[in-house]
C-alpha cells in the first residue's frame, strides 16, 4: 500500500512539474512575441524581406500644404478631452496553427499577414504569407491592462474610443468589461484592421483651429511595416468625422511634448527616422504580390527641424538628445511630462546610476528644458520630480543594459484624462493601490506632484522591456467647445506681516461662447481655508 501511495505521489508531482514547465514556456513565448512583433522600437521587429520599392509615391504629401491658417493651438495633454483612443490586445494566428505558440501571423495589409515560425536556434523565421485569424486577448495579464484603461478613461469623464478589428468584437469588449466589473456605459467603437497597440505613436496629433475652436488632426507617417496602424487617423476621420491633414514626415506621438502655447519639444530620434528613403507598405488592395514600400524624399537635419517648426512649433521647436537605453525609441514621454504651460514634471535617474549614459543626458535635457522661455517670458519651472521604479523585489538594477533589456520602467508614462491620471505602477493593484511597499510609497510621492488629480493605478509590469506603458497605448481626442486657460503660476513666497503687499494674478481665458465670469481660488499655506476672488476682464 505504501508503494502505491508513493507511486501516485510521484506521478502527481511529475504532472505538476510538466504543467509548470509548459506554463513557463508559454509565458516566455508571449514575452518573445511582445518584444518582437509588438516592439515599440521597429529595429527589433522583423520586417518582411525583399519588399520592392513602389514606382511612385502615394498622394500623401511630404509636407502638409493646407493646414488651416487660423489654427489656434495644439493643446497640452492636461487640457480637456472628449475621448481617449485605445485598443484591446489582439492575438494574430496562422490558420491551422491557432493553438501553437510557435507560429505567429504579423499583419501586413488588411486581410494578409506574414507568417513566422519559431526556431530555437534562429528565432522567428518567415514561413509564408496569407490570411490570418484575429481574436481579442481578454484573459492574459497583458490583455487585461487595456480593459482597465478603458475603465479609467470613463472614470475621467471621457469616452473610450475602442478600436476593434471584427464587428462582433464590440460585444466581446462590453462583455469583458462587465465580467471584470468595470465601467462600460461610455464606449464607442472604431472598426478597422490593425498591427499593434502603440496608439500614442501612430495616432493623430489633434489641434484646434478657427474662431469656433474646431478640432482637427495632423497625421504623421508611422513606422514602415505598420501600415494598418498608420491608418488609425484615417479611420477616426471616416468614422468620427474629424478632419485629417496628412504628411509624409515620420514621427511618433510619444516623442511629442507641447506646452499648449505653441512650443514643441522632441528628441533627435526624428533626424534618423526622416533620412529613410522607403516609406509605408502599399498595395493594390487585391493582390498581395503587389505589396511594395512607398518611395519618399529623405530630409536632412535642417529640413526636419523646419518641417516640425512649420507644423507644430509656432513659437519655437526644440530638439533634445535622445535617451539611448529606454527600449530604443528615444521618446521624451519616458521621462518628461508637461504639467501645464509653465513647467514640467520629470522622472529623474537617481545618482546611484550616475555611470549610466542616460543619467548625464537626462540632467542636461532637464536643464535645457528649464532654460527655455514660456509664453509668459520666463524660464519653465521644474514642477515636480517622480521617483525611479525598482525591480519587483524593490532592489536596484545591476546595469543600464539590464534596465534597457528587461525593464525600461518609468512613472512618467501616464495619461491625463481630465481630472484623472492613468498611472503606471509595477505590482499587483489591490483596492486601487499597488501591493509592493516600494511601489506604494512611490505612488504617494506621485500624488504630491499632481495635487487635485485622481490617480488610477494600473500594473504595467507586463510591458517591461518594451520601452512603453500607458501613455504609449492611449491617445487623447480634445474636447469640443473647450475652455482654455493660460495662467502665469505664482511661485513666489511672501512673509506674513508685509502689510498691503499684493500678488498680481492674471489669466488668459477663452471660449467660443465667451466668458461671463471668472474667479480665482487661493489659500495661504496648505492648512488655511480656500478664499475666492472675482477676476475682472
Amino acid at each position: 500500500m505504501k508503494k502505491i501511495i508513493l507511486t501516485l505521489t510521484a506521478m502527481f508531482i511529475a504532472v505538476n512539474v510538466f504543467a509548470q514547465t509548459e506554463q513557463n514556456e508559454e509565458t516566455r513565448m508571449q514575452k518573445e512575441i511582445l518584444k518582437t512583433f509588438h516592439s515599440r522600437n521597429m529595429a527589433n521587429k522583423p520586417l518582411k524581406k525583399n519588399v520592392p520599392m513602389a514606382t511612385a509615391p502615394s498622394t500623401k504629401g511630404n509636407t502638409v500644404k493646407s493646414l488651416p491658417e487660423d489654427r489656434v493651438w495644439f493643446p497640452g495633454e492636461w487640457e480637456e478631452v472628449q475621448a481617449i483612443a485605445v485598443t484591446p490586445l489582439y492575438k494574430y494566428k496562422v490558420p491551422s496553427h491557432e493553438s501553437s505558440m510557435y507560429w505567429y501571423a504579423d499583419p501586413l495589409v488588411s486581410g494578409y499577414a506574414q507568417y513566422y515560425q519559431y526556431n530555437n536556434f534562429r528565432g522567428w523565421q518567415e514561413a509564408g504569407v496569407g490570411p490570418y485569424i484575429k481574436t481579442i486577448d481578454s484573459t492574459s495579464a497583458l490583455g487585461k491592462v487595456f480593459f482597465y484603461l478603458m475603465d479609467g478613461i470613463q472614470l475621467g469623464g471621457a469616452q473610450a474610443w475602442v478600436h476593434i478589428e471584427n464587428p462582433e468584437d464590440s460585444a466581446v469588449v462590453i462583455r469583458t468589461l462587465t465580467r471584470m466589473n468595470l465601467r462600460h456605459d461610455n464606449v464607442r467603437f472604431i472598426l478597422g484592421a490593425g498591427n499593434s497597440f502603440w496608439y500614442r505613436d501612430c495616432g493623430p496629433i489633434a489641434f484646434y483651429y478657427g474662431d469656433q475652436d474646431s478640432v482637427a488632426m495632423l497625421d504623421f507617417t508611422y513606422y514602415p511595416g505598420r501600415a494598418l496602424d498608420d491608418s488609425l487617423p484615417s479611420l477616426i476621420h471616416q468614422q468620427m468625422g474629424i478632419p485629417n491633414y496628412q504628411t509624409k514626415v515620420f514621427w511618433e506621438g510619444g516623442n511629442c511634448l507641447v506646452d499648449g502655447a505653441g512650443m514643441l519639444f522632441t528628441s533627435d530620434a526624428v533626424y534618423s527616422a526622416n533620412t529613410l528613403r522607403y516609406g509605408q507598405y502599399v498595395w493594390d488592395g487585391q493582390d498581395i504580390n503587389t505589396l511594395s514600400s512607398e518611395p519618399r524624399t529623405s530630409l536632412n537635419r535642417s529640413q526636419t527641424k523646419q518641417a516640425f517648426s512649420e507644423l507644430l512649433g509656432q513659437r519655437a521647436t526644440y530638439i533634445l538628445p535622445a535617451y539611448q537605453y529606454d527600449g530604443g525609441t528615444g521618446h521624451v514621454d519616458l521621462y518628461a511630462d508637461a504639467w501645464d504651460e509653465n513647467g514640467f514634471v520629470f522622472s529623474v535617474i537617481p545618482d546611484q546610476y550616475n555611470r549610466w549614459a542616460d543619467y548625464a543626458t537626462g540632467k542636461k535635457n532637464i536643464d535645457s528644458l528649464c532654460s527655455y522661455k514660456s509664453i509668459f517670458d520666463r524660464d519653465y519651472y521644474v514642477m515636480g520630480t517622480l521617483p525611479f521604479p525598482s525591480k519587483d523585489d524593490g532592489s536596484s538594477y545591476s546595469s543600464q543594459t539590464e534596465y534597457n533589456n528587461s525593464y525600461t520602467r518609468t512613472y512618467s508614462n501616464h495619461t491625463f484624462v481630465n481630472n484623472v491620471i492613468l498611472q503606471p505602477c509595477f505590482s499587483r493593484v489591490v483596492n486601487g493601490e499597488p501591493s509592493a511597499e516600494w511601489d506604494k510609497a512611490n505612488i504617494e510621492e506621485i500624488k504630491k506632484a499632481y495635487p487635485g488629480y485622481t490617480i488610477y493605478c494600473v500594473n504595467v509590469s507586463e510591458f517591461d522591456g518594451t520601452g512603453g506603458a500607458i501613455h504609449c497605448v492611449t491617445k487623447q481626442i480634445p474636447a469640443d467647445n473647450p475652455i482654455r486657460i493660460l495662467h502665469k503660476n505664482i511661485h513666489d513666497t511672501m512673509t506674513a506681516g508685509l502689510g498691503n503687499s499684493n500678488l498680481p494674478v492674471s489669466a488668459i481665458i477663452t471660449n467660443r461662447s465667451g466668458i461671463a465670469h471668472a474667479e480665482v481660488m487661493y489659500r495661504v499655506n496648505d492648512t488655511n481655508e480656500w478664499q475666492t476672488l472675482d477676476l475682472t476682464a
